[in-house]
């Protein structure tokens, strides 16, 4: 069955099935050693169901060889295509190991999500959050809760983030993703959903010292949400970044917080990512 049908013209082509990932020729490129090109044949021999329950995103990019050195950064991997709307392309330009192509994975999209925090004499704390899409797919909203902590906004940005994913799933057909990366400098996000999460759900939610997790419900719901999308055949990965890598989230997070003080409203920067 012939998946990623959408038409852009920036795109890559990919052609899979819904039980394997894209396959590698088997005639190598003879720029490519042997002992790699057999690697490569055996990582696109992962089924598609351990493909998603790989939810760290740096260990992936890891697994592929995808590092980045001083003069580099995460955004060689950002894409925003013509829907408005960020993806994950080839690293660094290069052609790449799985599709043999130069472009763009319009089956995995990379969405920012980030909070911000204010307190201030007159009003009691203020949270939001930033969901950041692309330059003209982004929002923020308010936290409602009356001590807003910044470890629940992002939480809460998070579960936001992969619901609008669900929402457009449903109403549009075409947009037949596969893999969902929740971009984040919040270690506690990140680790929480890919390194802490099993442990948490094996022990009940409690801490290290044995009483309930801080924000076990926010946590749930998200674990929940992401087994959602796995069983409809989307992978979810969380992905920690430095911040000045999460602009895009952090501006709209932040902005929010300036509408609510009635702050003047500066103009939109484009080099948000």
């Amino acid at each position: 069955m012939a998946k990623f049908n959408r038409s852009h013209g920036d795109r890559i082509s990919y052609s899979s099935t819904k039980t394997c990932r894209p396959s590698v020729s088997e005639d190598r490129p003879p720029e490519v050693m042997r002992s790699h090109w057999q690697m490569l044949q055996r990582r696109c021999q992962m089924t598609r169901k351990e493909w998603r329950e790989q939810r760290d995103y740096g260990q992936w990019l890891r697994m592929w060889e995808y590092g980045f050195s001083k003069n580099e950064g995460p955004g060689d991997l950002l894409h925003v295509a013509s829907d408005g709307i960020t993806y994950e392309q080839c690293a660094k330009g290069m052609c790449c190991a799985t599709c043999q192509a130069i472009g763009y994975h319009d089956q995995a999209i990379i969405i920012s999500v980030s909070e911000a925090c204010r307190r201030s004499p007159t009003q009691d704390g203020l949270a939001a959050y930033g969901i950041f899409l692309g330059p003209s797919r982004a929002t923020g909203h308010i936290i409602t809760d009356p001590n807003p902590k910044r470890e629940s906004a992002e939480l809460e940005g998070t579960i936001a983030a992969l619901r609008s994913v669900q929402r457009m799933r449903d109403s549009d057909p075409a947009f037949d993703i596969e893999r969902v990366v929740i971009k984040s400098d919040f270690e506690y996000v990140v680790k929480g959903m890919t390194t802490r999460i099993q442990h948490w759900k094996a022990n009940g939610y409690l801490n290290s010292e044995g009483k309930p997790l801080g924000n076990q419900i926010l946590f749930r719901l998200l674990d929940d949400l992401v087994n959602e999308l796995n069983d409809e055949g989307v992978g979810v990965q969380f992905w920690q970044v430095p911040k000045e890598w999460n602009n895009g989230a952090e501006f709209w997070a932040q902005r929010m917080l300036d509408i609510v003080q009635g702050q003047k409203l500066g103009d939109i920067p484009d080099t948000l990512r």
